[in-house]
């Protein structure tokens, strides 16, 4: 297991709040670790009136020559208590082949009542050439910890890391979903999930990483961020902008709500909440700068 209740990394401020990793919890501690070798536990909760406890998920790390079965789980949850929710911790997998319909999860922990923990990070290498990921009929997941109280809300996704072998090394796919949590309505959005991380000073490192904000995802752009292709798939995820510019190394992404350059790429300040053209409508916000490049 993890750091103990209010220990760790992503520690909420307060007694009563939830605490981060890959995502954030209602806490607000910032984000930690590396969504491509996540090595680090989840943090604890904090611990309300003395109550709750919950502890961090645990690291796991794989590495397997041949192929990866997995009917039940490998996971790396955070501790489901009374109060105040955990963050998730760390799986790393690196195998030939992946196969099965279990479940590999990083989750924040659930709970009754209180704050929300964030999601951990997972990421899953497979290394031989002729492998992909749909012979895995399973769960990959990081979500943030879920309240009984659909009044507490969520906490936010985690990350999960999809390569192939084929993947450069500034290459994969990013992957931020939350699941299935409408029931939650406005509670659905906890702190975000931030990207990159702060102290990642040169955004180029993800030149040729693709970015999938499926449901509920959430990032906060904490700096400049460079990647291949952004892909919006679910009308639930957001960006948050925050002030901050995003540049797209792909040419198959339109917007019909702006100029477009010489070349037919929008670009430009993004003024601020405005729906994002891809099937289903995604939302972006925060005044920044988005920019296409061929």
């Amino acid at each position: 297991k993890g750091y103990s209740a209010g220990q760790g990394p992503g520690k909420p401020s307060g007694t009563s709040a939830g605490s981060s990793h890959g995502g954030r919890g209602n806490g607000n501690a910032v984000c930690y670790g590396s969504f491509r070798h996540p090595v680090e536990s989840g943090s604890g909760g904090g611990s309300w009136n003395g109550a709750g406890k919950a502890w961090g998920g645990g690291v796991i790390s794989i590495d397997v020559k041949g192929t990866t079965t997995v009917e039940g789980g490998v996971t790396a949850n955070g501790e489901r208590k009374d109060w105040d929710g955990p963050s998730g911790g760390s799986v790393y997998l690196s195998t030939r082949f992946l196969a099965g319909n279990g479940t590999i999860s990083a989750n924040g922990g659930n709970l009754v009542n209180g704050g929300l923990g964030g999601g951990g990070r997972v990421a899953v290498y497979l290394t031989d050439a002729g492998a992909t990921f749909d012979d895995f009929a399973g769960l990959i997941a990081a979500y943030g910890g879920r309240s009984d109280a659909t009044s507490s809300g969520v906490g936010s996704s985690g990350t999960v890391f999809l390569s192939l072998a084929s993947d450069p090394e500034d290459g994969g796919t990013l992957v931020l979903d939350n699941g299935d949590i409408a029931k939650y309505g406005s509670n659905a959005y906890s702190g975000g999930t931030d990207f990159p991380l702060i102290d990642e000073v040169d955004h180029r490192q993800n030149a040729n990483l693709k970015v999938v904000i499926g449901k509920y995802g959430h990032i906060v752009s904490r700096g400049p961020i460079t990647v291949k292709e952004l892909e919006m798939s679910d009308s639930t995820g957001k960006l948050n902008l925050n002030g901050q510019p995003l540049s797209i190394l792909s040419t198959v992404h339109r917007s019909r709500k702006k100029p477009k350059d010489a070349l037919g790429h929008w670009q430009g300040d993004w003024p601020g909440t405005v729906s994002y053209d891809t099937a289903g409508s995604p939302i972006l916000w925060g005044a920044g700068f988005l920019l296409f490049v061929r």
